[in-house]
């Protein structure tokens, strides 16, 4: 028989890893060349012209949004949904509010919130400030004056200069000055100046009716204030007059329309009260 004997198993060990001072495994600290400042500015400088029109590019265009940035004015107008109507029916009627309004299932605020935003009452405000169809490069609206244009459609501009003695408008037959306070134009546009501006000149462009109320009800902002019967109306614009007057005429059309319906409606109540009334004295005298 012959004799087999196991062999033992002989496992391979790794080579020993010898570290020397090129080696990754140091610390970066160790290895890190110092920094050569020389050599940097070097490459500036040699650069200097690609860094110059770079950071002029960045101060003209910094310059340029910061000069032709508009500034934005809002005006908040409020408006209560009851005081008005409450005021001039005097209690004649029993009924809550919501019952004249189309039941309990309607929210008068949202009603009132979605009439305010159409475009129906937003044409009216168009149709009283016609100035608000006028764009204007550096003229504030509030110097504008006594607008007239030619139609709903119309689309026009003017070309004016400002003189000591009054307004110049180019290509017109008659290119003498109009005094300030004067209507000046043609007649689809005019515009009266009413006082000399510090700007030498001005372009006014006439946008169409429905363009205008586009822009009217970008601006505007009308929400209810929460568990009041209070509506906020916020007009933003460039012109603080303008923004301040637009919020005021929207709150005015409202009152001028709620105070009329409620005069009818008390008138309706009281005819009704006093037909009652005849036919009661009626019926007793029969009796």
């Amino acid at each position: 028989m012959s004799d087999s004997r196991r062999s033992p198993h002989r496992v391979a060990l790794p080579a020993p890893v010898h570290v020397t001072p090129d080696s990754p495994g140091m610390d970066d600290r160790d290895t890190l060349a110092p920094l050569d400042l020389r050599r940097m500015f070097g490459v500036l400088r040699r650069r200097l012209r690609l860094v110059a029109l770079v950071w002029a590019l960045i101060t003209g265009l910094t310059i340029l949004h910061i000069v032709r940035r508009e500034e934005t004015y809002t005006t908040t107008a409020v408006i209560r949904l009851r005081d008005t109507r409450g005021a001039l029916t005097s209690g004649l009627g029993a009924s809550p509010e919501t019952d004249r309004l189309g039941g309990p299932q309607v929210s008068p605020l949202l009603s009132l919130v979605e009439v305010l935003s159409s475009r129906s009452v937003a044409g009216t405000v168009i149709d009283s400030m016609p100035v608000l169809r006028i764009r204007t490069d550096g003229l504030p609206l509030e110097m504008l004056d006594g607008v007239s244009i030619g139609g709903p459609s119309t689309q026009d501009s003017l070309s004016l200069a400002f003189t000591a003695k009054g307004v110049i408008v180019a290509g017109t037959r008659d290119s003498s000055a109009v005094p300030y306070g004067a209507p000046a134009g043609h007649p689809q546009f005019r515009v009266t100046i009413l006082r000399r501006p510090e700007i030498g000149s001005a372009q006014l462009m006439l946008v169409s009716r429905d363009q205008a109320i586009t822009e009217l009800l970008r601006n505007l902002r009308v929400h209810p204030r929460e568990n009041t019967d209070v509506v906020d109306v916020q007009y933003s614009a460039g012109d603080s007059v303008m923004a301040r007057a637009v919020a005021n005429r929207l709150v005015n059309l409202y009152q001028s329309s709620n105070a009329e319906d409620a005069q009818q409606e008390s008138h309706a109540r009281r005819v009704f009260l006093e037909r009652q009334l005849r036919e009661a004295d009626s019926a007793l005298a029969q009796a």
